[in-house]
């Protein structure tokens, strides 16, 4: 089965799995390689991470779902996470809830931005860095990730 459609019935599984736990299904990332391997980040809406016990919880629902399946390779592995403080930011979803944070942007004409998100739109975003405001459209956008100052 292709890659896309087969990240996409995962995709459909793992949302269905964790509305059930009344999580968020945040990323998913398939390798199709050997073995394959099925990275899944989930996200509690009230602490914007996962428990290990939360992520336990998440294994525990989807492997009977994958292994009753006829399109999960038997040997894939999987894997269950909190997307980390670092996460990436992909889509519009993922900016959407980094509003207000800290965010690092890897341009693709190759410019790095580091600054506060102040706005998302369908195009692109804008952030706040050294008192004036930067915009870059997604399409822009080589890597985005949170990238909070951690005080100790």
């Amino acid at each position: 089965m292709e890659k896309e459609l087969l990240t996409e019935k995962f995709w459909n599984i793992c949302q269905e799995v964790a509305q059930k736990l009344g999580l968020i299904l945040y990323d998913l990332e398939y390798k199709g390689q050997r073995p394959p391997t099925l990275r899944i980040f989930i996200l509690n809406e009230q602490t914007d991470a996962a428990t290990l016990d939360e992520c336990s919880s998440f294994d525990h629902e989807l492997t009977p779902i994958f292994e009753a399946s006829d399109f999960v390779d038997e040997g894939m592995v999987l894997e269950v996470s909190s997307p980390g403080i670092y996460r990436v930011l992909k889509t519009r979803f993922h900016y959407d809830r980094a509003l207000g944070k800290i965010v690092k942007l890897k341009i693709k004409k190759g410019n790095t931005l580091r600054g506060v998100l102040q706005s998302t739109s369908e195009q692109g975003i804008v952030i706040k860095s050294g008192g004036q405001e930067w915009s870059a459209t997604y399409e822009e956008i080589a890597k985005g990730n949170l990238d909070p100052d951690l005080k100790f």
